[in-house]
């Protein structure tokens, strides 16, 4: 008996963690964007609304799927949305998820709900929740863009060889673009990385959906851009 009970307790000692629920959002979501995009590609162009419907619903049903396949082993709501109250049955378990998760702190892989290590660095009242970051992204956005540089028109030197270079103020715009781009992500990766993972998911899925847009439309803008 004693024997059977160790080989119990080293089964349980040596079972994985279950794998963080960020990243099988993450997953299902880029996967159900995917699927979304090839079923509507299935769509003739004319008929835009069922194609923008299949685009949103296909994902949204996927993750809520996998949000309800998950709900025994992770505890990701508030006590009052995990009830059998009116109010949780009414709100999508997506939204439910996404509203409590940005409203903790970072946990770096503890599941305990432990703050990080890596906010030993920071005061105790600066940038420990989820939100909070997300305001960051907004004040820097709302400083960069209105100061960007800007020109008129973008020109270019022609060489003898045929190559072409950028102009001074292309440089500048791109260099005021890496400097946007180290302060939008690189606090966010050091102090908050599974924001910021969840977040390269929502903004590669977003891309699929506008890239089978844009294909499916031929938008100026969007073939321009």
């Amino acid at each position: 008996n004693n024997n059977h009970n160790h080989d119990e307790d080293d089964r349980i000692l040596t079972t994985p963690p279950p794998p963080p629920i960020h990243a099988c959002i993450s997953l299902t979501g880029v996967l159900g964007s995917i699927l979304g995009c090839l079923i509507a590609s299935y769509i003739p162009p004319r008929l835009w609304i069922p194609k923008v419907l299949v685009l949103v619903i296909t994902p949204f049903v996927i993750i809520e799927g996998t949000l309800y396949s998950l709900s025994p082993r992770y505890c990701y709501t508030n006590n009052e949305w995990n009830s059998k109250s009116t109010i949780g049955r009414l709100i999508p378990k997506s939204l439910q998820w996404i509203v409590t998760f940005l409203l903790e702190k970072e946990t770096n892989g503890n599941y305990n709900g432990s703050s990080s290590e890596i906010y030993q660095y920071l005061p105790s009242y600066w940038l420990q929740y989820r939100y909070q970051w997300l305001l960051y992204w907004i004040f820097i956005l709302a400083i960069a863009i209105p100061y960007a540089p800007r020109s008129s028109s973008p020109t270019t030197t022609h060489t003898k060889d045929a190559a072409y270079l950028p102009t001074s103020s292309v440089v500048a715009r791109r260099k005021w673009f890496h400097g946007v781009a180290v302060l939008l992500f690189g606090p966010v990766t050091w102090y908050s990385p599974q924001l910021m993972s969840l977040s390269y998911a929502i903004a590669l899925a977003a891309l699929f959906v506008l890239e089978h847009v844009r294909l499916s439309y031929r938008i100026p803008m969007m073939d321009d851009f």
